[in-house]
């Protein structure tokens, strides 16, 4: 437990729908270690990285778990709620903290991040504000930087959904949007009435949707279902070195920490393009495979398996019904995209690398160990 003052109830209620300290902190520590997670799923560590803003930091409830990096990593905050920002610049001095308006532009220089990441914005906006925050922190975020954001996806709508027929609603003019558009904007929510702005409300999002549209601008590096307190799924995306680009090449291994590709090689057509990225997910998890870890890598990565084979045959699933779908709906930009993005999807199944911090600080111990010639055991 982490020792920063506490926020008033007012500000915990915003962000987190109570005013229990407790579940406050616990859920910021598992989204901080989440986004970790994430950034081990594609070879990185939060300290790799030389500035990072928390877009929609609220109060602090993230962020705050970052403090111990702050001499490694350039912190910024960003938020519209004025109340919040200014008890994080009072409370939470390890960090940079402003306001920003609903719309862009945010107020920081082009590329000023090499990280971005956020917890729950882009699942109250509705389409023409994402597209707008999409477009601002492509701008803010550097060539090569890493963004990662959250979203309603199928298991929250699930949720939602049962909840509305629960409630005797029909809520079947929801799903037929969202399968039709990809996108569902709910304005008639809980939300109405409460301390958000008129503008912010509930959305949903179908992974297709983000496989594609969120593709104009970013690489879709990886998508993970429930991997945001096991309820919003995570989109971790990277800015192109070169922006005409719409995905960076994907290239063999040739510094440490970098992981070399294990699918087919480039198909002719998008049809074996998706055959090939099918064949990758339907392998699974190649647990015995390179690590960048070592030999230490791969025992973890065995013992990670065990305890979420659950989780990973979910993700399978999604993957599978996400190839489905731009199969049925493709069109001459998705063409474009399934060689590069869903190879890349396959080639993230097949190298299980997520780690807690403490998981990593002993692999880290471990991997010291076998450097000075001492048995890791």
């Amino acid at each position: 437990m982490d020792k920063l003052p506490i926020p008033p109830a007012e500000l915990m209620h915003r962000v987190a729908g109570d005013t229990d300290p407790d579940r406050f902190l616990h859920h910021g520590r598992r989204s901080a270690l989440q986004i970790e997670q994430a950034l081990a799923g594609i070879g990185r560590t939060f300290e790799s990285f030389s500035s990072a803003l928390d877009w929609g930091c609220g109060c602090g409830r993230m962020i705050r778990w970052f403090s111990d990096r702050a001499d490694q990593v350039k912190l910024h905050g960003v938020d519209i709620d004025r109340h919040a920002i200014e008890w994080c610049q009072q409370n939470l001095c390890f960090a940079s903290f402003a306001i920003c308006e609903p719309e862009p532009p945010l107020d920081f220089a082009d590329g000023s991040f090499d990280l971005v990441f956020n917890h729950s914005v882009l699942t109250h906006l509705n389409e023409k504000h994402q597209d707008l925050w999409l477009d601002e922190l492509h701008r803010v975020t550097r060539p090569g930087g890493i963004v990662i954001l959250s979203v309603h996806g199928d298991h929250a709508f699930a949720v939602t959904e049962r909840n509305e027929i629960a409630g005797g609603n029909d809520p079947s003019h929801w799903r037929a949007t969202l399968e039709q558009n990809g996108i569902l904007f709910v304005e008639d929510d809980s939300n109405i009435g409460g301390p958000f702005p008129n503008f912010y409300h509930s959305t949903f999002h179908a992974s297709w949707y983000v496989l594609t549209r969120w593709a104009r601008r970013f690489a879709i590096r990886a998508y993970l279902p429930r991997a945001d307190l096991e309820f919003q799924d995570i989109v971790v995306l990277e800015r192109p070195a070169a922006d005409s680009a719409i995905t960076p090449p994907i290239e063999a291994a040739t510094t440490p920490g970098r992981l070399a590709p294990v699918g087919p090689p480039p198909a002719e057509t998008p049809s074996e393009a998706l055959g090939a990225a099918h064949a990758l997910v339907a392998r699974g998890t190649d647990v015995e495979g390179p690590s960048r870890f070592g030999p230490a890598g791969r025992l973890a990565r065995r013992a990670v398996l065990r305890l979420t084979m659950r989780s990973q045959h979910h993700q399978q699933r999604v993957d599978e019904a996400m190839l489905d779908a731009i199969r049925a709906t493709s069109k001459t930009r998705v063409e474009g995209l399934v060689r590069s993005v869903l190879h890349e999807q396959g080639e993230r199944m097949n190298r299980l690398e997520e780690w807690t911090r403490d998981e990593l600080q002993a692999l880290r111990v471990e991997i010291a160990r076998e450097n000075r010639g001492q048995d890791p055991r």
